[in-house]
């Protein structure tokens, strides 16, 4: 055969094997991606916390601590603080009793915040009230009650509260606490007003007992499932430390001898890409966090109640645009629980406990001013240089297709696939491959 056509018949033959195989991998990873949208999020996290830790992990080997000894003791203080998280995070998530206390104070609050910047005395009275209440009153009530057959407790857990309130404690006092118990009241006659009680679910008393005993069985089970599942990310992070290079190295050895500086020149400018987002994020979620503890302290809130609301505020403003709503909702909430019990000491003095709800709202939305205005252009600078546009439509595509992952991993993505390219683009026509 002729050289030529035997090069040109070779050539083909590439192009159809690398076609072939490279469509194989990719409908492959897809479809594995979708499957195991379960696994991403602990896997993501375990390789980012190893990323992380492959600095101090450095810094220990070069004042003489060896290899072994460096990533036992990384390993071990990153699982004494998953466990730590945990159990604060267990701590803090309401028992059956504290949730129906929630509910009942959560609905009395609304309610009455409600009437109070509306100006109106009752619900259930046809009131002029203020200018507010008298241009958007028509529009607001349903809302209103609509939230109130939300919040409402139906029958069992009715049953339940009332049958708490006869429960004492050891000192003989009863567990629900006399405000809640008015609460309690005060939101059956508003519910009544309303015409709402009568539409309360009702729970059947005939396999009432079955009903809960395969409620309680299927949490344990779902408990046991996500706790296996995230049993992934220390696992994943401890082969990460021990990996030394080998995954870089297996990266590098699938680029063909042609193009392998061009792609050691990408890695190493992704690698810098992700460490700079991850250093920037850090940086501005740390601010985010100690400016909204700061204000939160000078409204009057508890400073370890605080630190915990701004943790949580600080960290879901990770996520674009949709992470500011969570922080928010949480602070509001608190603050709307808190303000019915008056006992706030604030920095400020015109600032009371009735309108600690509002000053929340303010604080988190001057924030996040702070936020757009200082925090992200100053730390993050050139880190993230995509418009805002783009961000958006990113975010809403990665929900779209990943739900919560896709959410928040939507945008270190769219940085190491623009550094990427970026850096492909510009040594192919350093070594004019392409005009």
């Amino acid at each position: 055969m002729d050289p030529a056509e035997f090069k040109k018949q070779r050539r083909k033959r590439s192009i159809i094997y690398h076609t072939v195989f490279s469509a194989i991998f990719l409908t492959l990873g897809v479809y594995l991606l979708i499957s195991l949208q379960a696994l991403i999020l602990p896997m993501v996290l375990g390789f980012l916390a190893a990323y992380l830790c492959m600095p101090l992990l450095d810094m220990l080997r070069r004042n003489g601590v060896p290899k072994g000894a460096g990533i036992l003791i990384l390993f071990l203080v990153f699982v004494i603080l998953i466990m730590f998280i945990s159990r604060e995070v267990v701590r803090l998530i309401p028992d059956e009793q504290e949730m129906l206390e929630l509910q009942v104070n959560l609905q009395y609050q609304i309610n009455e915040q409600y009437r109070a910047y509306m100006g109106i005395e009752d619900l259930a009275e046809d009131e002029d009230g203020n200018l507010l209440y008298q241009v958007f009153g028509e529009e607001l009530d349903p809302m209103m009650s609509t939230l109130n057959r939300f919040l409402m407790l139906d029958e069992y857990e009715r049953e339940q509260f009332e049958e708490l309130r006869n429960t004492y404690d050891h000192e003989g006092n009863p567990i629900i606490s006399n405000h809640t118990w008015r609460h309690y009241q005060q939101n059956l006659e508003e519910l009544n007003y309303l015409g709402i009680d009568e539409e309360m679910i009702e729970v059947q008393d005939e396999g009432e007992e079955e009903a809960e005993a395969t409620r309680e069985h299927s949490l344990i089970a779902e408990i046991i499932s996500v706790a296996s599942i995230w049993l992934i990310m220390p696992v994943v992070f401890l082969f990460m430390l021990v990996d030394d290079g080998r995954l870089k190295k297996s990266l590098i050895s699938l680029v063909p001898n042609t193009y392998f500086e061009m792609g050691l020149t990408a890695l190493d400018n992704v690698d810098r890409a992700i460490g700079n987002y991850l250093r920037g994020t850090f940086m501005e979620v740390v601010a985010v966090a100690a400016t909204l503890w700061i204000l939160l302290v000078m409204i009057g809130l508890d400073w370890g109640i605080s630190i915990i609301l701004s943790l949580i505020a600080g960290i879901a403003n990770v996520i674009p645009f949709f992470g500011s709503v969570v922080g928010l909702v949480v602070i509001a909430l608190y603050a709307l629980m808190e303000s019915h019990m008056g006992e706030i000491n604030p920095w400020l003095p015109f600032i009371q406990a009735d309108h600690l709800l509002l000053w929340s709202v303010v604080v988190v939305m001057l924030v996040q001013l702070i936020d757009n205005v200082y925090f992200k252009p100053v730390i993050f600078g050139s880190v993230v240089d995509l418009h805002p546009l783009v961000v958006f439509l990113a975010a809403i595509a990665g929900s779209v297709m990943f739900g919560f992952i896709g959410l928040l991993f939507a945008i270190p993505v769219i940085v190491v696939l623009k550094e990427l390219y970026g850096t492909i683009h510009r040594e192919l026509k350093a070594y004019f491959l392409i005009y």
